[in-house]
């Protein structure tokens, strides 16, 4: 889960944004996103927005440290795949 919430996050994301796609009760998403807060794999930033009043939000993004995670983890699935074909 930590990589889906991860590449979610690339170009920043809502938490309700990472229930929905990832199918995700608010009780499981608090968990995951603490969790990769606390490994500093996701940073959170609050976003003022005027647009159609003023008004809040905590985009997560992605941190440098949550991108290597994300390419070992890809390197790691092509590795594994790459032996199921022996």
């Amino acid at each position: 889960m930590y990589f889906d919430i991860l590449t979610l996050a690339l170009k920043g994301c809502l938490k309700t944004h990472f229930m929905y796609y990832c199918k995700l009760s608010f009780t499981q998403l608090e968990r995951y996103v603490s969790e990769l807060l606390e490994m500093r794999l996701l940073a959170a930033e609050l976003q003022v927005t005027g647009v159609s009043g003023p008004g809040e939000h905590i985009i997560y993004r992605t941190t440098d440290e949550g991108k290597k995670y994300l390419e070992k983890m890809r390197e790691l699935k092509a590795f594994l795949k790459g032996n199921r074909k022996m």
